[in-house]
């Protein structure tokens, strides 16, 4: 079930913080290190979710900036802290679904680096859903191993999206 962030920050902190040093999550941040997300006290230019199972523990994060002008949600990021559950996987296609249906955003953007596992995840999504890989920038995140990590963009249109 989909909650505001700001309800459950001290869970997202201690979830995020148990992520650092796990190699599983080295590609989330794009960077050699990580902080802790800063959870506004509004909701005007980032909206921050969090996905919650049957006993209110954060299962997953969802988080985006809106441009107002552009009607676009940038920066896109999602990350789970139960891998393979169902149930962040349809929270966060309903924040997606709402992002076009419910807020008439024109456009998604995301990023991610390349070798990140759930690459083909975002292939099958963007298959079935619309949108496409737009962008490819070779050598432009440094990781925590110290290597130099290419990225891949990804967009949704709302006249692609099919949800």
């Amino acid at each position: 079930m989909l909650k505001p962030a700001q309800l459950y920050s001290e869970q997202v902190k201690e979830k995020m913080i148990n992520c650092w040093y796990d190699e599983y999550y080295k590609y989330y941040s794009g960077w050699t290190g990580n902080n802790l997300p800063e959870l506004p006290d509004n909701c005007y230019e980032t909206h921050n979710f969090v996905s919650v199972d049957k006993s209110n523990n954060v299962i997953g994060y969802v988080s985006y900036h809106v441009n107002w002008i552009t009607m676009s949600a940038d920066n896109f990021g999602a990350i789970s802290f139960d891998k393979g559950n169902l149930i962040f996987a349809k929270d966060l296609l309903t924040v997606i679904k709402n992002l076009f249906h419910v807020h008439n955003m024109n456009r998604i953007q995301w990023s991610m680096i390349v070798g990140n596992p759930v690459y083909c995840s975002y292939k099958r999504f963007i298959k079935k859903y619309g949108g496409r890989e737009c962008a490819y920038f070779r050598q432009c995140a440094k990781l925590s191993d110290g290597k130099l990590y290419d990225s891949i963009g990804f967009e949704i249109l709302s006249s692609e999206f099919k949800g």
